[in-house]
């Protein structure tokens, strides 16, 4: 194996899979849950909209991927947004994912992994050099195993 074929299977578009959290979370929640799905996915939403403060810890990450985050236009828009890094005590707000979250919010997980959501983070995967495809998202299934 060569060196940067390591590297693309550790970073960027090349080391992901479709993300299967949030599958995992809405079967445990439909076959276990006792309050409404959108009460449990509102304060995430209200969180990322109204923005919260960046930490002393979340500084020091971002420093450590400073580089990462100003090579990204994306990461760049909501953690540096004029070019420097946001500060202890600045806000950081995660607009996208609060309207990611209001869909998924009203419409569960199918926004997510059969609408236009899977969509646009195959489009995005694939301009990063991901080969991950928005069929790949509908194809996503939860497969619940019997513990050890």
């Amino acid at each position: 194996m060569f060196p940067l074929e390591s590297f693309c299977r550790q970073n960027g578009a090349l080391s992901i899979a479709v993300p299967g959290q949030l599958a995992g979370l809405y079967k445990a929640h439909k076959e276990y849950g006792k309050i409404k799905w959108a009460s449990l996915v509102k304060p995430a939403e209200s969180l990322a909209r109204r923005g919260f403060d960046v930490s002393e810890a979340l500084f020091h990450k971002m420093s450590k991927a400073k580089s990462i985050i100003l090579a990204n236009n994306e990461l760049q828009s909501i953690f540096a947004p004029k070019g420097k890094l946001l500060i202890k005590g600045q806000t950081v707000h995660l607009r996208k994912l609060a309207d990611t979250l209001a869909a998924i919010a009203k419409d569960g997980m199918n926004s997510f992994y059969n609408g236009v959501i899977a969509r646009s983070l195959a489009e995005d995967i694939k301009k990063a050099g991901g080969i991950i495809t928005k069929a790949d998202f509908e194809k996503y299934r939860v497969i619940t195993r019997k513990p050890i």
